[in-house]
């Protein structure tokens, strides 16, 4: 099964999914948002997806998700970096960020 059988199988439910994952809950390293997006606009130029409302639930869930992302940081930040050393996150990071912002 293609990429693109996928979509139009899933529609755009499964598309505004991947949106929201890619930029709420920091999948974008495992979701293929770039080429679901280019797909998803190839399909719209076929006919096969309908363009406005594929770009209006692409947006809104891109939205929806920047939003519960930045709530999630808002409300957990703190805690995560007063966090000890653990496998993914280091406080070596954190000042390495902050020098980088700095300049």
């Amino acid at each position: 099964m293609d990429l693109s059988h996928l979509i139009q199988s899933g529609g755009l439910l499964l598309v505004a999914g991947f949106v929201f994952g890619e930029s709420a809950l920091f999948l974008g390293m495992v979701l293929p948002g770039d080429t679901l997006l280019i797909s998803v606009g190839i399909l719209a130029a076929q006919g096969k997806l309908p363009l406005a409302i594929s770009i209006l639930v692409i947006a809104f869930a891109a939205i929806l998700g920047d939003n519960v992302g930045y709530q999630t940081g808002r409300v957990m930040g703190k805690r995560l970096f007063h966090k000890k050393d653990g496998i993914i996150f280091r406080q070596e990071y954190v000042g390495r960020a902050e020098k980088f912002y700095e300049k």
